[in-house]
């Protein structure tokens, strides 16, 4: 069967724009959003009162501070964030149109799939002179070369917040079968957090959640038999 294609891009790149967005170019015509209230703004990230981080980078024509009422383009809850503008009045942070939007996700989707064989291949050995994450050992994201470097790297800064911090309890909760949003549910997780986000800057939601996720397996199993399990064959303890 035939594909239709919209311009150089195929049916199935807007499968998750609805038809009356396809037009929209501004946000102030944009009615995909949901609106948070700001709980503070630090090392590029923006967390809301719900807990959730999102990255805002300091060069920004606009930056949130806290209590600030913002609106959070996208499809909601669970999926990437395609652009923030604080309200009364709208003033943006960044945005990127619906269409717009879907076609840069399409494009990273095709770059990843010519890459991926290839990049499976490359070296992913990080250590931080304590503990060491080899090229033997099952991959944290699957994604490979530089994806899979920082998420090793994300991890790695975590344990040294533990290891400098061995009486916290950072408690988090998570969303069932929503990958890409951890919520901080105190102090010590939002310090946590800070630590795992400044391994990597403008990592993804993806990225933060999996990070924290092997962070607190390691912190309640050890690294020992953390290595031992990423060296399986077969996931059967549940590692994350």
């Amino acid at each position: 069967m035939e594909r239709l294609v919209i311009g150089q891009y195929p049916k199935e790149a807007y499968a998750t724009v609805r038809p009356e967005a396809m037009g929209v170019t501004k946000p102030e015509d944009d009615n995909e959003y949901e609106e948070h209230t700001v709980a503070s703004y630090q090392a590029e990230t923006l967390r809301i009162e719900d807990g959730c981080c999102i990255f805002v980078s300091k060069d920004s024509p606009v930056v949130p501070k806290a209590g600030d009422r913002v609106r959070m383009y996208g499809r909601g809850f669970g999926f990437p964030v395609r652009g923030i503008a604080i309200i009364n009045p709208l003033r943006v942070v960044r945005y990127t149109p619906p269409r717009q939007f879907a076609e840069q996700q399409w494009d990273e989707h095709v770059q990843y799939e010519k890459e991926r064989e290839e990049r499976m291949k490359q070296p992913t050995a990080v250590s931080d002179g304590v503990r060491s994450f080899t090229n033997d050992m099952r991959q944290i994201s699957g994604f490979g070369g530089g994806y899979e470097i920082a998420c090793r790297q994300m991890v790695l800064a975590g344990l040294r917040w533990l290891d400098e911090h061995p009486n916290t309890d950072p408690q988090f909760r998570g969303y069932k079968n929503i990958v890409g949003v951890v919520s901080e549910e105190n102090a010590d997780a939002e310090s946590l957090s800070t630590a795992v986000l400044s391994a990597c800057d403008g990592c993804s939601g993806a990225m933060h959640d999996a990070a924290i996720n092997h962070v607190l397996w390691i912190k309640a199993h050890g690294w020992d038999e953390y290595v031992a399990e990423m060296n399986r064959t077969s996931n059967t303890k549940g590692t994350p």
